[in-house]
């Protein structure tokens, strides 16, 4: 890939300015966190983002970029990381819609990460939570736009995808801050504060599950027309089951309760959700059996979201 001549020096003049107007200080307090810690979520983040973001990233940022993973709100870095890092790599993926609506959607769960990791250190105060909810509903809203031009440009099943990730990211983080909520003292300052950003990621998650649903109609006209879809999407949902059924024998030993029982049912849920997409097919009803292994894939990646997740806390959800 090769980037255009007025993208390139539109990328290094925002280098240019953000280092001048945030110098990074000659002494960075270091959290009590491995830079291993962020740095894995970081690459988490990007598995699906193309090679040559990645590259981009760190020949750009360097030392700085990998320390800015350490960065939570309030900290010095984290401007550079939510400002700089994350809309250079917009920037490289911005050629191509499906890889950019993916990384918006990205983004909103590095910000619900970003929540979680400071309610573990117990410093997800007001202001921190404000800042984290209006970055999420933009980058949602982003999403939202981007399925709407997709829809205009005729890729109705890229866009029922990335609504239908959207509402499961959602959906599989709101359980993961009610667990940490629910593990919180009675006494934690930040227990008020938790219940206004779990609202708020209902209120996003509501608004991404009503833009789904628009969909439904344009995926059922879109599936009668092209009947192969639908066993493409039953292979999808078949191959991230079986690699959902691999991690699992190697994680769930070491799992709180609460969330390994949120697993199985999970688990259980796209495996109902596949059979009965292989039901409907057989019944000739091709919408019905293409939404339900949409399900299916959906449960799955949910799973995918927990299990990271729990690795890349370290266990301590």
């Amino acid at each position: 890939m090769r980037m255009r001549i007025k993208d390139r020096d539109a990328a290094f003049r925002k280098v240019s300015v953000f280092m001048d107007t945030h110098p990074v200080p000659e002494y960075l307090p270091i959290r009590e966190v491995s830079v291993s810690f962020r740095v894995k979520l970081l690459f988490k983040s990007l598995r699906h983002v193309t090679a040559f973001a990645c590259v981009l990233l760190l020949a750009t940022g360097g030392t700085t970029a990998v320390l800015a993973e350490q960065a939570l709100p309030g900290d010095s870095l984290y401007t550079y990381k939510v400002e700089f890092v994350e809309e250079l790599i917009e920037m490289v993926l911005s050629v191509s819609p499906n890889a950019e609506t993916e990384w918006q959607v990205k983004r909103v769960e590095r910000r619900l990460q970003d929540s979680i990791h400071s309610a573990l250190d117990g410093q997800l105060d007001e202001k921190s939570a404000v800042l984290l909810v209006q970055r999420m509903e933009d980058y949602a809203l982003n999403v939202h736009n981007d399925i709407t031009e997709l829809v205009d440009h005729g890729e109705v099943a890229d866009a029922a995808d990335a609504a239908l990730e959207l509402e499961t990211s959602l959906d599989g983080y709101h359980t993961l801050l009610e667990q940490v909520s629910e593990d919180l003292p009675d006494s934690s300052s930040i227990l008020s504060t938790m219940d206004f950003f779990i609202a708020e990621v209902i209120e996003t998650h509501d608004e991404a599950m009503e833009v789904r649903t628009m969909l439904e109609a344009d995926v059922a006209t879109l599936v009668e027309s092209d009947p192969e879809l639908v066993g493409e999407q039953i292979v999808e949902a078949e191959a991230v089951i079986s690699e959902v059924a691999e991690a699992l024998e190697d994680t769930t030993t070491d799992m709180e309760e609460g969330m390994l029982r949120e697993v199985k049912l999970s688990m259980q849920n796209a495996r109902s959700f596949l059979a009965e997409s292989g039901r409907k097919l057989r019944l000739g009803q091709q919408s019905e059996a293409f939404e339900a292994a949409q399900h299916a894939s959906a449960e799955a990646e949910g799973i995918q979201e927990l299990l990271e997740a729990h690795e890349v806390f370290d266990g301590e959800l």
